[in-house]
Order: C-alpha cells, then structure tokens, then sequence
C-alpha cells in the first residue's frame, strides 16, 4: 500500500472508510495497556500508522486539524478504529515534539516478519532516555536542545526523619550526580533541586495507592512539569553499585583495576545509601552496562543544592525566567522580550545557549564565586577587540561538541565530524594569543580559567591534528568532499 505526503495531509473524515485489516486490529487490541502519555506508531515500510485515542492525539495537539484521520471500519462491529498515516518526513517532527516538547513517551512497533501478523516492539523512548531515536532527534545543526537527563528518587525513613535519595544520569554530559536530603511533608526543597538539575523524566519505584509518602512525591514532580515513571522495586537496590560504578566511570589507561575499585570505594558519594539505590535505578533504566561504548567514561558528583538561590517552579514563571510556564526553554524561541532568557540570549553555539540555561536555573550564592564571574564579563565588556573576535571569527566556528561526542561514542561520527573538530581545534591558538595581549586587572582571571585549560586541550589533541592533516585531503574540502587522501593508502590510489 502505497501513500504519498499531499495524500496523507489531505485526507478526509467524511464517512468511513472501506479498508478493513482484520488481523492487525486483533493484534492491536492484544497489545499490552499503556498509559496516556505513552503514544504508539506502527511502522510500514515507507509510512506509519497511529490508532484509537493515540491517533486523536497527533491530530489535535500535534497537527491542529483533524483532516487527516481515517477511520477503520473493524470487524466485531465495535465503532471505528481512529487511524492517522504519518510520513517519514511528519514522523521526524512529531517524534521531536513528542519527546523534547511535549515530554511524552514513544513506542515503534513493526512486524516480525513480513508475511506475518505478529507487531513486536521495535524501538521505545522518553524524554529522559532518547539514546533509540538521537539520530532523529538531533540530525539538524539547527536542533540546539537541552541536554537529556533522568532523575531517579528513592524515599526511606531514617530515625523518624524522611529522607530523599537522588540521582540525576545525564549522557550527554557523560555526569552522574548523587544528592541526599531530608524533605518536609511539603517536600518544597525537591522543587528546588528539580529547578536546578531540570530532569527530563523522573523513576519511582512502583508504589500502591495507600503509599502517601509517594504519592505527594509524584504529585510535586508533576506539577514541576516533569514525566514520571516508575520502576520495579526490585531495581532500586545498591547491592551492586560499587561494581556497576567501577565500569562506568572514568579511569586512566594505566590505572590498576583493584586500586580504581578502592577509590571507586572511598568516593563520598558512596556514603548516599538512598541514592545509590536511585542510582542502580537509573543506570538499569538506560541499560548503561549493555553499551560496551559508554564503559568508563562518566564522572560522579555530588549535587549541593545549598551552593545555588533557592528557586521553585512558581518562582520561576513568576519571574519569567524562561518563555513557556513549563520551564522547557525552545532554543528557536524568537519572542527575545518574553523572557529573561530570550533578552540575555545572545549565544552564538548550542553549548553557551545550555550554560546560559543552567547559570538561570543555579544562580550562585558564594560571593567569591560571583565575583569572579563578574571579572571575566568585565574584561570582554572592556575589550571590545578581543569580545569582537572571539563573537564574530571564533564562535561561528564551533560545533556543538556535546552532540559530537555523543556520535563519536556511538560510533555514528564520520569525517565530517571529525574536521569539525580539527577546525575548532586548529582556532584555538589565535583564541590564546588575543586574550594573553589583554592588560586589564582581571588578566590573570583570564589566565587561569581560560588560557591555561586551552593550552592544556591544544597540548592533548596535537595527535588528532597531525592525524587528520595527515590522512585527509584538506583541499578537497572546499567542494564540501570529506575524503581519505588517496596515497595515504595504496588501494585508495585508482580512486
């Protein structure tokens, strides 16, 4: 069954239509239940297909008409299945809006086999756990989204004293976060910490009606505008936390596995008893020891809520820190007054659009800490030539690192991606020579915090430059040919 856009776009409600597919709605309705929030699309080869309440969904919220749905005349006489064809080119917009907007979940189906009538699972995600659909989701350039990250809660009593167990595991980033706290019955300081850390999707271990401890847990977390799910019980265990930390976090090459295991050991992190047992939650959720590629690369922190402004979610909208009462700020926003975001907002990479997001949601407190903020702002506000080059010439050449790291962890980078990273690099030793002729009184602020940390990177990556000078054909570059040169290789010459 053949189906194109201008067909899919148009098609009409009047009366029911005379497709009948008697076996794929016994299969459907076999399916297991699903939440409302959980929307389900079957694949077909060059289109999808949604149903029932899923269908009224996309058509309302997502496309804002109904023109496109079709009804299934069905075959036990039950009133019509709601249908909507979606294409390949609507599948990429919905899934987007699905997951990073409307922080819903999403399930593909497809069948088994061809000839068969059996629809298996195929690939699921949510908004805190995108890793199935990032080369969707983040195919664009333009797509300059938040980072993902998942938090994980896990409540116990202690002395007659509650206590809130979190972690917070941001892939992106490649940082897992560890945070302990007692909570009142109010538990207004958990609307703190979700403003501050801004998790994607929140784990609870599944709990029964009578469990009001989380039951408020979960009404607070929603009203923060975060999904919840939750998880067996049986998941939120630390009994093998150690180990599973020793394999996700980042180690030299050289160092010995028994001593990692004693530092691993000794962390302070691993005196959070709650938060360790939300941790194995999480890193079960993402499946994070399945994928050899994610092995030793993450770093543990522990989050101090104490060290930012305390700021709930009504403090925010109040505020109009961010442009959408959801506190989910869309990077192509272009209502600048709307916002304090929108008006401070003039980032010329994806990632200073993030560390602007985050400094709204973690303003500090420590007076030093601001102060030195300040004296980096002030040199660039009192230079104009050195703020000119590095917004003009430097900026507009470098590439979103945090999704580029994503793709060459999974393996989906390619020499494009691998230029990119050579031409940022290859900017850099200007960037040091304009700031180092800086004669300012915060001269060696500047020194400190950027042209030392920028030498360091030059000193580690100057193998990377070499390879790439070596092996590409940098003038071929210019026709947008991203080629091995052909005498690197004897059998790349007849090409």
């Amino acid at each position: 069954m053949e189906i194109d856009n201008e067909e899919i776009l148009n098609e009409s409600t009047n009366g029911i239509t005379s497709t009948v597919d008697t076996d794929f709605y016994l299969a459907y309705k076999k399916l297991p239940i699903k939440t409302a929030v959980t929307i389900r699309l079957f694949e077909r080869n060059e289109y999808y297909t949604c149903h029932g309440d899923d269908a009224l969904f996309i058509a309302r919220e997502l496309l804002h008409s109904t023109n496109a749905l079709k009804y299934w005349k069905t075959s036990d006489g039950n009133k019509p299945l709601e249908t909507i064809y979606v294409s390949n080119k609507q599948f990429e917009d919905i899934l987007r809006k699905l997951l990073l907007i409307k922080q819903y979940r999403v399930e593909i189906w497809k069948k088994t086999q061809k000839t068969s009538n059996d629809w298996t699972l195929a690939y699921h995600g949510s908004p805190g756990n995108l890793t199935q659909f990032e080369d969707i989701l983040f195919s664009s350039s333009s797509t300059s989204q938040e980072s993902s990250g998942v938090l994980s809660c896990k409540l116990a009593t202690e002395n007659g004293v509650t206590m809130l167990g979190l972690a917070l595991i941001d892939v992106h980033t490649l940082t897992i976060k560890l945070c302990q706290v007692t909570v009142s019955n109010h538990y207004s300081n958990l609307e703190t910490i979700l403003v501050q850390l801004a998790p994607k999707e929140c784990l609870l271990p599944t709990f029964t009606s009578t469990e009001d401890n989380y039951l408020q847990l979960k009404k607070v977390i929603e009203k923060s505008g975060v999904l919840v799910t939750e998880r067996p019980k049986v998941d939120f265990s630390s009994k093998d936390i150690k180990q599973d930390l020793c394999r996700l976090l980042i180690k030299s090459k050289d160092e010995d596995n028994d001593k990692f295991e004693m530092k691993v050991g000794v962390m302070p992190e691993m005196q959070m008893e709650y938060a360790k047992c939300a941790l194995s939650a999480a890193i079960k959720f993402l499946q994070l020891l399945a994928d050899k590629n994610q092995l030793n690369l993450f770093h543990l922190k522990t989050h101090q809520p104490d060290l930012y402004m305390r700021l709930d979610t009504a403090a925010m909208i109040a505020l109009n820190i961010f442009p959408d009462s959801r506190q989910r700020p869309d990077f192509s926003a272009n209502s600048k007054s709307s916002s304090l975001y929108g008006l401070l907002n003039n980032c010329r990479t994806a990632q200073g659009q993030r560390l602007l997001m985050q400094w709204l949601k973690q303003p500090l407190t420590d007076m030093a800490k601001i102060n030195e903020r300040l004296d980096i702002v002030d040199a660039f506000v009192n230079d104009s030539s050195i703020r000119n080059f590095i917004t003009q010439d430097f900026l507009g050449r470098i590439p979103d690192f945090e999704r580029l790291v994503r793709k060459f962890i999974r393996k989906k980078a390619n020499l494009e991606d691998c230029y990119k990273i050579y031409v940022a690099v290859n900017k850099m030793p200007k960037l040091i020579e304009y700031i180092s002729e800086f004669n300012g009184p915060n001269k060696d602020v500047l020194n400190h915090l950027i042209i030392q940390p920028l030498q360091g990177m030059i000193e580690i990556f100057s193998k990377y430059i070499e390879m790439i000078e070596t092996t590409m054909d940098l003038d071929r570059i210019g026709n947008h040919e991203y080629i091995i040169k052909p005498d690197y290789d004897k059998d790349l010459k007849g090409y």
